[in-house]
């Protein structure tokens, strides 16, 4: 809690990286804690000081090195969104290529700091048209390397800005560059597949997670960008009903 505190108030760290480091922390804590414990017990029940204090001692450079031994370098990740839609693939394909000012979401982790698409701007069509993404913390360019119309837009990643601006109680804002070098994104795609109940539309994003654990910060980072999808998808299906809509 200490550290917590003066990471805050030095502005080395924002709220949205505070909270996500709470958990993690608070696990590493419980196992220095049972170390204590242990070597407490043990004192009391042998009298033995130099061997409780050798347990704790030993501890601390064994786990000093632990993430030099597991960190093998960024991981490759997918996350996967997907809802349904009530109408033919060329009408969502055409809203899919247009562009778009989407709604400002409501949950808390943007609001604290984390990037989100604001406006969507489409230039040209086909292989080679680009998408540029515009978030709080910059623009997304984004180039297609694949166009199999209504069914398949892929793009990769030419340029990206930092996945967060983090929110600090006593500094504001504050920018971190290094972020870029923990997460950044490699591709995307939209995929439509027509089924009974309607039209499957699935956003995928592919990314590199250089943090350690990877299971911890990846699941963190998963969910932000399931998010993302829903933004986007949502405003397909919300444009989608306005032409309706202005066409009745």
């Amino acid at each position: 809690l200490i550290t917590l505190a003066a990471l805050l108030l030095l502005g080395l760290e924002g709220l949205l990286a505070v909270v996500a480091m709470t958990p993690l922390l608070a696990a590493l804590a419980a196992v220095g804690a049972s170390a204590a414990y242990v070597a407490s017990r043990w004192y009391r029940a042998h009298g033995r000081a130099a061997v409780a204090s050798a347990v704790l001692l030993t501890c601390t450079p064994f786990f000093a090195g632990l993430e030099g031994q597991i960190q093998s370098g960024p991981k490759l990740r997918t996350i996967s969104t997907e809802i349904v839609m009530d109408a033919s693939r060329q009408d969502i394909w055409d809203q899919i290529a247009t562009t778009t000012t989407l709604r400002e979401p409501d949950h808390w982790f943007f609001r604290w700091g984390a990037g989100y698409p604001m406006h969507i701007d489409v230039e040209g069509e086909g292989v080679g048209s680009w998408r540029l993404d515009e978030f709080p913390t910059g623009v997304y360019e984004l180039v297609v390397t694949e166009w199999d119309e209504p069914e398949r837009m892929a793009f990769s990643v030419a340029a990206q800005p930092i996945p967060l601006n983090n929110i600090n109680p006593f500094h504001g804002e504050l920018r971190q560059p290094r972020l870029e070098e923990g997460v950044y994104s490699k591709r995307g795609e939209f995929h439509l597949r027509e089924t009974d109940d309607g039209v499957v539309v699935r956003a995928t994003s592919w990314y590199y997670n250089a943090m350690v654990p990877n299971f911890y910060w990846g699941g963190i980072v998963d969910r932000i960008i399931q998010q993302m999808h829903l933004l986007i998808l949502e405003d397909i299906e919300e444009g989608l009903e306005e032409r309706r809509a202005a066409e009745a």
